[in-house]
């Protein structure tokens, strides 16, 4: 299987040479890394979590379209990770039709896949938020805290193909999304 996985890997990376639409999400900005300090006296500051959205209301042209453009195939890779303990098939289904062949939630990491936009949205969403603190000083010169948060893709993967060209700016859109 391994000798199946590199040529399937050599194949991938001959695809994305060729492919002049191919997109790395792993290059695209995966939304703010925030900081806050919280001063060591006084009130901490508020943060607004959960961001209002309006109401959206779609014509049914519009619905229909953007219906039909998740549906899409894309090619896609899921790369594979240097952590023993990382799963080897990751789960990705939306709406319980998974992205895997024949509707199975399974995809394997290190080999090319064909999966509807809807799923690469799913993959391009998954991004965990790490948290880190460290000391610094605020603006009284005394100690205070400080809070990091970053994001990272939790699967990373690469659009090998995609045959739309409103593709790489969507997803380069997705992935800005917090």
């Amino acid at each position: 299987m391994d000798t199946q996985r590199e040529s399937a890997m050599t194949t991938a990376d001959k695809s994305i040479l060729r492919n002049k639409r191919s997109m790395e999400p792993m290059e695209q900005s995966l939304g703010p890394t925030t900081e806050i300090v919280i001063p060591s006296t006084g009130d901490v500051p508020s943060l607004e979590v959960i961001e209002k959205v309006g109401e959206v209301r779609l014509g049914d042209k519009e619905k229909l379209r953007s219906m039909k453009f998740m549906e899409e195939p894309v090619e896609i890779m899921i790369h594979e990770s240097i952590d023993p303990n990382a799963e080897q098939f990751i789960f990705c289904a939306v709406n319980g039709e998974g992205a895997g062949s024949h509707h199975l939630p399974w995809l394997p990491r290190g080999i090319p896949v064909t999966v509807k936009r809807k799923h690469v949205e799913r993959l391009a969403r998954a991004k965990p938020i790490s948290l880190s603190t460290f000391d610094t000083t605020d603006a009284t010169g005394a100690l205070a805290k400080g809070i990091r948060s970053r994001r990272a893709l939790a699967y990373p993967f690469s659009v090998i193909h995609d045959p739309n060209p409103r593709g790489p700016s969507w997803l380069k859109g997705v992935l800005a999304e917090a």
